[in-house]
């Protein structure tokens, strides 16, 4: 039995394991071989798993203060942002590159310090088991269909993908402690 967490490594020899690929010895995979497009699919599919916002990647109420010529710079994997609940006025904002911009007033200053719940982008030793699992597996689905498209390893991977989501979302609710009385409540999409 494993008992360290799983690594990029692992995670992509995993997915070369269900396209009936060899394993490699380092993640340093480049080209256009199968390792490469399964290194890249894994890379997209934490990032797009990661976007949704976990409770271990997102951050609430921090304030930004803005600098000398008014503009708010975020942090570099900062990949969502939303005004936070700590906002006294009436703001409307969004990321453009790496800059705070105000869309009530089309402008990138900024007076006051700003309040932003960050959702962040966080290397694969940085995150959970449970999602580093449920990104493994997504992303070995989404490269089996692209690579071989069989049908029966299809549904074995989308069974595994699907236990692997079932534990991620168990995790998020013991974590964050949602309950319908506060309403505090996320919804989760699967697939």
């Amino acid at each position: 039995m494993k008992t360290t967490p799983l690594t990029e490594l692992e995670a992509l020899n995993i997915l070369l394991n269900i396209i009936g690929e060899l394993p490699v010895n380092s993640y340093n995979v480049e080209g256009l071989g199968d390792a490469a497009i399964a290194k890249n699919i894994l890379e997209t599919t934490a990032s797009s798993v990661q976007t949704s916002g976990w409770y271990f990647n997102t951050e609430e109420g921090i304030k930004f203060v803005p600098d000398s010529f008014g503009h708010i710079y975020l942090p570099k994997n900062a990949i969502k942002v939303l005004k936070s609940d700590e906002n006294t006025r009436n703001i409307k904002v969004t990321q453009r590159g790496q800059r705070l911009y105000d869309l009530k007033n089309h402008t990138y200053v900024f007076e006051d310090p700003v309040y932003l719940d960050i959702v962040f982008f966080l290397d694969f030793p940085d995150i959970p088991e449970s999602a580093r699992r449920y990104i493994t597996m997504k992303a070995g689905r989404r490269l089996q269909a692209r690579i071989i498209s069989d049908e029966n390893l299809y549904s074995f991977t989308q069974q595994d993908e699907i236990e692997a989501m079932r534990d991620l979302e168990q995790e998020e609710t013991e974590a964050g402690q949602y309950n319908a009385i506060t309403g505090n409540m996320t919804s989760f999409n699967i697939i």
